[in-house]
Protein backbone atom coordinates (compact mmCIF):
# COMPACT_ATOMS: atom_id res chain seq x y z
CA UNK A 1 0.00 0.00 0.00
CA UNK A 2 2.49 2.47 0.47
CA UNK A 3 4.91 1.64 -2.40
CA UNK A 4 1.91 2.24 -4.23
CA UNK A 5 1.48 5.51 -2.54
CA UNK A 6 4.79 6.34 -3.37
CA UNK A 7 5.09 5.08 -7.00
CA UNK A 8 1.61 7.50 -7.72
CA UNK A 9 3.37 10.37 -5.57
CA UNK A 10 5.73 10.00 -8.00
CA UNK A 11 3.79 10.34 -11.13
CA UNK A 12 3.29 13.59 -13.42
CA UNK A 13 -0.19 12.80 -14.05
CA UNK A 14 -2.51 10.00 -12.06
CA UNK A 15 -4.91 7.50 -14.02
CA UNK A 16 -8.73 8.54 -13.36
CA UNK A 17 -8.68 4.43 -12.27
CA UNK A 18 -6.13 5.58 -9.13
CA UNK A 19 -7.36 8.84 -7.45
CA UNK A 20 -8.98 6.65 -5.03
CA UNK A 21 -5.93 5.34 -3.96
CA UNK A 22 -4.30 9.01 -4.25
CA UNK A 23 -7.02 10.54 -1.83
CA UNK A 24 -5.98 7.98 1.01
CA UNK A 25 -2.62 9.35 0.98
CA UNK A 26 -3.59 12.12 3.37
CA UNK A 27 -5.24 9.11 5.13
CA UNK A 28 -2.46 7.79 5.55
CA UNK A 29 -0.11 10.48 6.13
CA UNK A 30 -1.91 11.64 9.31
CA UNK A 31 -1.84 7.86 10.85
CA UNK A 32 2.15 8.09 9.88
CA UNK A 33 2.36 11.27 12.08
CA UNK A 34 0.33 10.12 14.86
CA UNK A 35 2.21 6.94 15.25
CA UNK A 36 5.68 9.30 15.28
CA UNK A 37 4.03 11.45 17.47
CA UNK A 38 3.26 8.47 19.83
CA UNK A 39 6.47 6.63 19.82
CA UNK A 40 7.83 10.27 20.35
CA UNK A 41 5.92 10.46 23.65
CA UNK A 42 6.40 6.42 24.67
CA UNK A 43 10.36 7.63 24.65
CA UNK A 44 9.73 10.48 26.65
CA UNK A 45 8.68 8.74 29.23
CA UNK A 46 9.70 5.40 29.39
CA UNK A 47 12.89 4.52 31.47
CA UNK A 48 15.12 1.73 33.06
CA UNK A 49 13.71 0.03 35.85
CA UNK A 50 15.05 -2.89 38.40
CA UNK A 51 18.78 -3.85 39.35
CA UNK A 52 20.19 -5.38 36.37
CA UNK A 53 20.51 -9.56 37.96
CA UNK A 54 18.52 -9.03 40.68
CA UNK A 55 15.49 -10.53 41.42
CA UNK A 56 12.57 -8.40 41.92
CA UNK A 57 8.57 -8.23 42.35
CA UNK A 58 7.15 -5.82 39.03
CA UNK A 59 3.68 -5.02 38.23
CA UNK A 60 3.04 -4.57 34.71
CA UNK A 61 0.24 -4.47 32.04
CA UNK A 62 0.69 -7.10 28.97
CA UNK A 63 0.27 -4.27 25.86
CA UNK A 64 1.51 -7.01 22.90
CA UNK A 65 2.29 -10.67 22.17
CA UNK A 66 3.63 -11.43 19.44
CA UNK A 67 4.91 -15.13 18.45
CA UNK A 68 8.35 -15.60 16.72
CA UNK A 69 9.32 -19.24 15.12
CA UNK A 70 12.84 -19.90 15.50
CA UNK A 71 15.36 -22.89 15.21
CA UNK A 72 14.40 -23.65 18.76
CA UNK A 73 10.75 -23.66 18.49
CA UNK A 74 8.30 -20.45 19.24
CA UNK A 75 9.24 -17.90 21.37
CA UNK A 76 6.59 -15.10 22.84
CA UNK A 77 7.84 -11.40 23.09
CA UNK A 78 6.07 -9.70 26.21
CA UNK A 79 5.48 -6.34 25.57
CA UNK A 80 4.47 -4.57 29.00
CA UNK A 81 4.32 -1.33 30.74
CA UNK A 82 4.30 -0.77 34.59
CA UNK A 83 2.37 2.04 36.03
CA UNK A 84 4.70 4.93 35.50
CA UNK A 85 4.66 4.04 31.44
CA UNK A 86 8.24 2.38 31.71
CA UNK A 87 8.68 -0.70 28.99
CA UNK A 88 9.48 -4.08 29.85
CA UNK A 89 10.14 -6.92 27.47
CA UNK A 90 9.89 -10.96 28.09
CA UNK A 91 11.22 -13.44 26.11
CA UNK A 92 9.87 -16.79 26.69
CA UNK A 93 8.90 -20.43 25.18
CA UNK A 94 5.58 -21.19 27.44
CA UNK A 95 2.14 -19.69 26.72
CA UNK A 96 1.51 -16.29 26.35
CA UNK A 97 -0.07 -13.84 29.06
CA UNK A 98 -3.41 -12.34 28.25
CA UNK A 99 -2.78 -8.72 26.23
CA UNK A 100 -4.22 -6.44 28.32
CA UNK A 101 -4.57 -7.77 31.37
CA UNK A 102 -2.04 -6.39 34.89
CA UNK A 103 0.35 -9.04 36.47
CA UNK A 104 2.61 -8.85 39.26
CA UNK A 105 5.70 -11.14 38.56
CA UNK A 106 8.83 -12.10 39.96
CA UNK A 107 11.55 -11.44 37.20
CA UNK A 108 15.23 -10.96 37.17
CA UNK A 109 16.35 -8.31 35.69
CA UNK A 110 18.50 -9.45 32.23
CA UNK A 111 19.24 -6.26 30.77
CA UNK A 112 18.93 -2.69 30.00
CA UNK A 113 18.06 -1.65 26.45
CA UNK A 114 16.90 0.27 23.93
CA UNK A 115 14.67 -0.09 20.66
CA UNK A 116 13.59 2.61 18.51
CA UNK A 117 14.69 5.05 21.18
CA UNK A 118 12.69 3.86 23.69
CA UNK A 119 14.35 2.47 26.91
CA UNK A 120 12.74 -0.76 28.04
CA UNK A 121 13.71 -3.35 30.34
CA UNK A 122 14.57 -6.99 29.35
CA UNK A 123 13.59 -9.19 31.86
CA UNK A 124 13.98 -13.65 32.32
CA UNK A 125 12.82 -15.97 34.36
CA UNK A 126 9.17 -14.58 35.20
CA UNK A 127 6.76 -16.21 36.98
CA UNK A 128 3.19 -14.99 37.69
CA UNK A 129 2.67 -14.05 41.43
CA UNK A 130 -1.09 -15.07 42.53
Amino acid sequence: YLHNLHVLADQNAIPPKHLNLVASMIVAHQRAQAREAERTSRAATSAHFGTVGKREVFTLTVERVFAVDGDYGVTNIHTMRDEAGNVAVWFCSSAPLNVGQTYTLKATVKSHGERDGVAQTVLTRCAIID
